[in-house]
């Protein structure tokens, strides 16, 4: 069906390759993931795939497409589009109507389907990724992963023959996320499906694997192939912990067999983890709906922030997450409440859910700067603290070049150190590791920690269920504007009810854990503390 041969592709005259022989052919009705790094060329393969480049976007591209036997550049735009369906890391760009319910009709409606049969389809899809209580509301109006839901459940509405995600995961909550991987395999068995990811996480759904890196393929194969292939872990890329280390025994009865579990170092795990008992944020009474929309967006949110906390904000799509967060760091306001502070000149700082909508300066360098270039602070000093961070993130080689012209990765990035670099009082993340891979994710982490060991409060909202198995000393879960939870993360992951209704997953060392022995343990760390080997 697709025959890709010797591809090799660059932006521009002058810029080196970012795809070099690429050969790949796929199969009708083929599943396939495609996974590697930050930069390793895996969006600039989807582009080409699906005909944006070089024929609307523009490149110099060597080598031969062949779509269904013919070649790309006998073919128009018009009729590879016709035949592939794309979603963008951008996705909210493709949102082109008003409504929920006119997006999910519009490419049924072009398609010339009936406008019943087309609203009876949109109205399904509704019902089953459970968005019927938004089908009337303004696409603008959503948060996040709300949009990059409608996104894709739009695109499948067009019923492609190929369909190809480019992270299309990224703001969507654990178990949505799963129910979409079982609605492509299940409804779209007949097509071709390729999903591009950072991460191996749903490696298991895949028949075929292919793997990226600086440009180059370094794996293409099945499932059981790849538990062999030294080069995955070069590229960065890790499998899930359960796979990685017990793949093809019994993990329980190896570990019940081989291994011995310290219950005192267990229960040291499970102490108070409260860090301060000075309240920096009091949050009491508080209600809010935006302007338009009758029904409560946060409904009598009450909880308390101590110095040095490090807080999880979990839950599912449109739960309120953001919001709240909003209205802590004051970007919000119009709430019925209170928010006391500890002090009236409290520093919080927001990093937004997409990059995009903080970036503005002309070099990356000028970017991260910016913050402190409006302080009384030494030239030398920024000049050294910039530098610092951007090595720190892997960004110093691209310190002169604009943000916008580089991956969403690396404008996450970027977004982050901007705002990381002022050390603030309190750090308010929203979904800060969308985009990145593991490197990228434990390196912006570790600055993270780092700042929250000398005491600064930091707050992160995430969908990343590694992200909240390894960091955090507490978890908030939300729930239709309300809370669900506040406190210890194993009073969370240890409660079925909680889970269900949050859309929250356990990660595989949990569930294998709390298998065992009915011990929780939250993550790889933990394991090696309270189990080693007889």
């Amino acid at each position: 069906m697709i025959h890709l041969k010797d591809i090799s592709f660059k932006y521009k005259k002058d810029l080196p390759y970012v795809l070099k022989n690429i050969n790949i052919n796929i199969l009708n009705k083929e599943k396939i993931l495609i996974a590697g790094p930050n930069g390793a060329g895996k969006t600039t393969l989807s582009k080409i795939l699906s005909g944006i480049l070089p024929k609307i976007e523009n490149g110099v591209l060597k080598g031969d497409y062949f779509f269904n036997n013919k070649n790309v550049n006998d073919l128009t735009c018009q009729e590879i589009l016709k035949k592939t369906g794309i979603l963008l890391q951008d996705f909210e760009s493709q949102l082109v109507t008003t409504t929920v319910k006119e997006e999910l009709i519009f490419y049924p409606l072009n398609k010339n389907i009936s406008y019943t049969d087309a609203l009876k389809s949109a109205q399904r899809l509704a019902e089953n990724f459970k968005i019927e209580n938004i089908f009337n509301r303004d696409t603008s109006e959503l948060s996040g992963g709300e949009k990059q839901k409608v996104a894709l459940l739009s695109l499948l509405t067009a019923n492609p023959e190929i369909i190809i995600l480019d992270e299309p995961f990224t703001d969507i909550d654990p178990k949505t996320r799963e129910d979409i991987i079982d609605f492509l395999m299940q409804e779209f068995v007949d097509k071709v499906v390729l999903v591009f990811e950072q991460t191996l996480n749903y490696f298991e759904y895949f028949d075929r694997i292919i793997i990226i890196n600086n440009g180059e393929i370094i794996f293409d194969g099945n499932k059981k192939d790849l538990f062999n292939c030294k080069k995955v872990e070069n590229a960065g890329l890790e499998l899930p912990f359960v796979k990685k280390y017990f793949n093809g025994v019994d993990a329980v009865d190896f570990i019940k067999n081989n291994y011995i579990f310290d219950e005192e170092k267990y229960l040291n795990l499970l102490k108070d983890t409260e860090k301060s008992n000075e309240t920096v944020i009091l949050i009491k009474g508080l209600f809010f709906k935006y302007q338009g929309i009758n029904d409560c967006v946060l409904k009598n949110i009450n909880f308390e922030i101590k110095k040095g906390d490090f807080i999880i904000v979990a839950g599912p799509n449109g739960s309120g997450k953001t919001t709240l967060m909003k209205i802590i760091a004051g970007i919000i306001s119009n709430k019925q409440g209170e928010i006391k502070k500890s002090i009236n000149d409290l520093k919080i700082s927001y990093i937004y859910q997409n990059p995009d909508n903080q970036i503005f300066a002309d070099t990356v360098f000028n970017e991260v700067s910016f913050i402190l270039k409006t302080s009384n602070i030494n030239t030398d000093i920024i000049k050294q603290k910039t530098e610092d961070i951007l090595k720190l993130m892997g960004l110093f080689d691209k310190k002169d070049e604009d943000p916008f012209n580089l991956p969403k990765g690396d404008r996450q990035k970027i977004a982050c150190a901007s705002i990381l670099i002022a050390e603030p009082d309190v750090i308010i993340m929203d979904e800060p590791t969308t985009g990145l891979d593991i490197p990228s994710l434990n390196s912006l982490m570790s600055i993270v920690e780092e700042l929250n060991n000398k005491g600064k409060t930091v707050i992160i909202i995430t969908h990343d269920m590694d992200v909240v198995s390894k960091y955090g000393n507490k978890i908030l879960v939300m729930l239709n504007g309300e809370i669900l939870y506040y406190g210890n993360k194993y009073g969370v992951f240890e409660n079925d009810e909680i889970l269900i209704k949050a859309n929250i997953k356990r990660t595989d060392i949990m569930n294998l854990t709390y298998k065992i022995n009915n011990k929780l343990l939250l993550n790889e760390k933990e394991f090696n503390i309270c189990w080693r080997k007889k």
